[in-house]
């Protein structure tokens, strides 16, 4: 780990360096600083921080005085004061709040036990539980991969399935379904980043309207979807998957006792609890956007001069 910061630290300082090259890609430096990071430090805040950092030094001519000096009134106080961006900010918290609260009241755990009870809990139906309660927690990445994480694991463990597979599963539903969903943490940033963009371009559009446009264009996460179905359905293993699961079945047939019981004692903990728990709030929740987005349209057409 010694050695990994040293790496991060002669990346950031050779930003100094930078500064003396006189190209068009050195714009992506910060970029590069931050990516590094995260990876070598498995660190996400520290990265994004020492890429911010990079890239104040770069507007700034190296000077860390000036870097750290202009980050206030030139960046941060512009940010804050805009009423867009405030809003993105109250969205995206009050969203991860929701997420913790679905969390803690059990329902998604009891929905899933609920539809599992039914056949067992064969490896392919988990996974494919798994799939679906990815596409339900669609309105945050991250909470989705925390809610499908830790509600399938125990069952995906139970089940035979392999934590690396789970992992894939979880990682490709939480991040595509984010960001084709019509309400989501990730598409409150993807909408204040069109926002910015067109008023750079000097373009007179509607930014949600643009990304409702542009859903049927984004292949990535629509071919995401549909190689994890076919995966799944036809349960594919390729390369080290492969033999990630056939180690996973040697564990299984070592299972000692306890495990299983505690295992049935989990799940019982689940059955006690109310799927309405998670029902009743994302019914709410979809209930409020339908109506917020039509009065929201109405009070525009209404009053277009507000």
């Amino acid at each position: 780990m010694r050695y990994r910061w040293s790496a991060v630290v002669i990346l950031f300082l050779s930003s100094w360096f930078i500064i003396s090259i006189d190209a068009s890609w050195t714009a992506l430096w910060p970029s590069v600083v931050a990516l590094a990071a995260v990876f070598l430090l498995n660190r996400t805040i520290t990265g994004l921080l020492l890429g911010a950092a990079a890239g104040l030094l770069l507007l700034n001519g190296g000077n860390p005085v000036s870097a750290f000096v202009s980050f206030f009134p030139e960046h941060l106080f512009p940010v804050l004061g805009s009423s867009w961006n405030l809003s993105v900010l109250a969205f995206t918290l009050l969203l991860g709040g929701f997420a913790a609260l679905l969390e803690k009241g059990g329902g998604i755990q009891a929905l899933m036990q609920k539809g599992l009870n039914s056949g067992g809990h064969s490896g392919r139906k988990v996974q494919w539980s798994a799939y679906t309660l990815g596409l339900i927690c669609f309105f945050d990445g991250l909470a989705n991969s925390m809610l499908v994480g830790k509600s399938m694991s125990p069952m995906a463990e139970n089940a035979g399935v392999s934590k690396q597979r789970m992992a894939y599963i979880v990682d490709s539903t939480s991040s595509a379904v984010a960001c084709v969903a019509v309400i989501s943490t990730w598409i409150a940033y993807q909408l204040s980043m069109i926002k910015e963009g067109l008023l750079l371009a000097g373009v007179d559009a509607q930014p949600f309207g643009l990304f409702l446009k542009s859903i049927p264009f984004n292949f990535y996460c629509w071919f995401t979807l549909i190689l994890l179905a076919v995966v799944i359905s036809n349960d594919w293993n390729i390369g080290p998957m492969r033999q990630t699961e056939s180690q996973q079945e040697n564990e299984n047939g070592q299972k000692e006792a306890h495990d299983c019981d505690e295992k049935k004692q989990s799940a019982q903990r689940h059955n006690a609890r109310s799927a309405s728990c998670a029902v009743f709030p994302l019914g709410f929740l979809i209930l409020g956007l339908l109506i917020g987005l039509y009065l929201n349209g109405l009070m525009a057409f209404i009053f277009p001069f507000l």
